[in-house]
């Protein structure tokens, strides 16, 4: 057998990395050790602990109301944005969740899957304390003045829903966004309700009464095309967002790569929209392989759209922001 002599450099070398080796180890186990013993103290909690480590991402949760636990799953990626579909029905206070009325419940409304829920977490956010009760933190711990989109689809007839809506935001007000008509100006909330479909636009953008004081806490979700017009009614006054189909801007999309020149065109039609102060969704994005998808998603980002319309989730707060 052939013995291997070590250099005295050699030696020390090895020595040394099993000293950097072995107290790296010792030092993993002794921090684990503490965070373990540091996750079960009182010095753990926080007042407005519940959305800790949260990083608020531009992403809209499409048919939020569909997944397995409204709302809350998609404030724990990060989603700033929800979308709930509302049927009324006369004679019934309730406003009742669903995509159509096979899927409506008694138990599944408006007020039991987001008004109350939000008006919890709101709560827990500005809690109480011994250093001072005048906070105004919104839902995200890591970005307090951060605002939620809560956009509230009209299935039924849109006056009278319009109006049971209005109701049910009432005790949402101290935190909504609304716009003063007495001042002309849009005062930035905690939570901005977008309103869709069946929306009456004269009853949401014009005062009911001559008023002064008039306020209004909801707004229009604009036909994007339309901002485009000269004679367009839609205005921060009454809508902060407008919405289109992606392919009626962007077109057909091959192997999930949007060409320079489709590009250039939504980059023109979102600064048109910008420079009027609102901002930007496209629904019915290419979905499948979803290669493609991720591309297209990517793509919009890189374009500048303010929401991304999207039905998974947690990958798409791993796309890259």
């Amino acid at each position: 057998m052939v013995m291997m002599m070590m250099t005295p450099a050699r030696s020390l070398a090895q020595i040394v990395h099993l000293l950097v080796g072995f107290s790296a180890a010792v030092w993993a186990g002794d921090i684990q050790n503490y965070l373990s013993k540091f996750e079960g103290s009182n010095h753990q909690w926080y007042p407005t602990s519940f959305t800790r480590d949260i990083v608020p991402k531009p992403i809209h949760s499409h048919n939020d109301y569909w997944r397995k636990v409204p709302l809350y799953d998609a404030i724990s990626v990060g989603c700033i944005s929800v979308e709930v579909e509302v049927w009324h029905f006369d004679g019934d206070e309730e406003l009742y969740v669903g995509y159509d009325l096979s899927s409506l419940t008694e138990n599944r409304t408006l007020n039991s899957l987001y008004i109350n829920p939000l008006l919890e977490i709101l709560h827990c956010q500005n809690p109480e304390m011994e250093f001072g009760n005048n906070t105004y933190n919104g839902i995200f711990d890591t970005d307090p003045e951060r605002t939620l989109y809560l956009y509230i689809d009209i299935k039924t007839s849109g006056v009278p829903t319009y109006n049971s809506i209005l109701s049910h935001l009432t005790p949402l007000r101290p935190y909504l966004t609304y716009y003063n008509a007495s001042s002309n100006l849009t005062h930035n909330g905690l939570l901005t309700v977008v309103l869709t479909r069946n929306t009456p636009f004269f009853e949401v953008s014009l005062p009911p009464t001559s008023s002064s004081h008039y306020a209004r806490y909801a707004f229009h979700d604009a036909p994007l095309l339309s901002l485009s017009e000269p004679d367009s009614p839609y205005n921060t006054t009454n809508s902060l967002k407008g919405t289109a189909q992606f392919s009626s801007i962007v077109g057909r999309v091959s192997g999930g790569e949007m060409s320079e020149a489709q590009k250039e065109k939504l980059k023109g039609v979102i600064k048109s929209v910008h420079d009027r102060g609102i901002g930007v969704r496209l629904w019915d994005t290419p979905n499948w392989p979803v290669r493609w998808r991720n591309k297209v998603w990517r793509g919009l980002i890189e374009c500048g759209v303010d929401l991304l319309n999207v039905d998974d989730l947690w990958v798409a707060a791993e796309v890259g922001w």
